[in-house]
């Protein structure tokens, strides 16, 4: 198949209209979800109680959590190169750790490890089966 063919640009443009969707809905439901946890909530007092914030112990948490996800993601890719899964970069394995503590706080168990290990595989030569090695080695650490 060409770069140009007919077949090959529909499915960039079904690609590009399903990913539109996907976040035209997210964000309506963060919108409403927005709404309604914010109904009744009377913004003076709101503005008085964030007046009340120490922002330098905000933007400290802030730094240790960030600091957190990149310890977290140099010993994944630590780990990685040891285990002979196939080269992974770094910058690949610090977008799965974040994008697995975000699961984590939400989805409670090893959501967060599944959810680490499934982004990783995508980017490890050989495909699912170094996906499910990943995950023998999860299963094998619990």
């Amino acid at each position: 198949m060409s770069a140009t063919s007919p077949e090959l640009l529909m499915t960039h443009r079904r690609f590009g209209i399903r990913r539109i969707s996907v976040l035209a809905g997210a964000g309506a439901l963060s919108l409403a979800r927005l709404w309604f946890a914010a109904r009744g909530v009377d913004p003076g007092v709101l503005m008085q109680a964030f007046g009340h914030v120490s922002w330098v112990w905000v933007a400290a948490a802030a730094a240790a959590t960030i600091l957190s996800i990149v310890a977290h993601a140099v010993s994944w890719h630590l780990g990685l190169r040891g285990s002979n899964t196939g080269p992974v970069q770094f910058r690949q394995v610090l977008g799965a750790s974040w994008m697995g503590k975000a699961v984590g706080q939400f989805v409670p168990g090893p959501s967060s490890e599944l959810t680490r290990m499934m982004v990783i595989g995508r980017h490890i030569p050989g495909g699912a089966g170094q996906t499910g090695r990943l995950v023998g080695g999860l299963v094998a650490q619990s």
